[in-house]
């Protein structure tokens, strides 16, 4: 299912986390998480979404775990796009750092307090599971077979925009990333903050809590409209910053 949202962006919301295309000066694939998924932004933007035939000139990240980045090889191999991510992830596919994930006991409980929010999860294939690269998992060897043409870095622009800012938000993991589009006032959390409860939360699953209120703290100085997180239904509003639940 394809959902447009504010802003010229397009939602892609069947698979284990939230895939956005946004159409805009660039054609811009952010959190490719599957190869299906890869494949449907194609389908989609051959159908002239509003009379507009364009190519992919861009795919990143806002981290890199295997539900964010799944299927940004395929669609990089596909498309011919520019790959980007942040510059953190330099450390994973050079293998001075294993990637970073949430410790077990921060799955566990988070896992228990979503079972009743099953909606908003959806499960990846096994044909997605098969055909994905070894990369963005915690102790895989975290290979790709396209080669990445960007490392972004905090306060830049996506590159080839003139409005989508980059924002490094670590917390949940140490290269995440927000993407804000200061005239719109458009923010793409990924995983810093997502919405499986109804209002946004900062994330649970998180490797380093302070890291993350002070990334949270730090993105309420920026104006929003709406919030795009990596997973849950997308937030709109005049007071979207009061109304985010904070972990424990």
């Amino acid at each position: 299912m394809v959902q447009p949202l504010r802003g010229n962006v397009f939602l892609f919301n069947t698979s284990p986390a939230n895939s956005y295309l946004i159409i805009d000066e660039k054609v811009i694939a952010v959190d490719v998480s599957t190869p299906t998924v890869a494949r449907e932004m194609l389908k989609f933007l051959e159908k002239n979404p509003r009379g507009i035939s364009r190519k992919i000139d861009l795919i990143t990240a806002t981290h890199f775990h295997w539900d964010h980045i799944a299927g940004s090889e395929l669609l990089a191999s596909l498309s011919q796009a520019k790959l980007a991510f942040h510059s953190y992830v330099e450390h994973y596919l050079t293998h001075r750092q294993r990637i970073q994930f949430p410790p077990l006991r921060k799955w566990i409980k988070g896992i228990f307090a979503l079972r009743h929010h099953r909606e908003v999860v959806h499960l990846p294939s096994f044909s997605d599971l098969m055909c994905s690269p070894l990369a963005g998992f915690p102790f895989a060897p975290n290979t790709l077979n396209v080669s990445v043409d960007f490392w972004l870095e905090d306060g830049q622009l996506l590159p080839g925009t003139t409005q989508w800012h980059v924002i490094s938000t670590p917390g949940h993991v140490e290269d995440a990333l927000c993407l804000y589009h200061r005239e719109r006032q458009i923010m793409l959390t990924g995983d810093t903050i997502v919405n499986l409860k109804g209002s946004g939360e900062l994330n649970p699953f998180h490797n380093d809590a302070t890291s993350l209120f002070n990334s949270f703290h730090r993105l309420k100085a920026y104006p929003v409209e709406a919030l795009y997180p990596g997973h849950g239904i997308p937030l709109r509003g005049d007071h979207l910053w009061e109304e985010i639940i904070l972990c424990k």
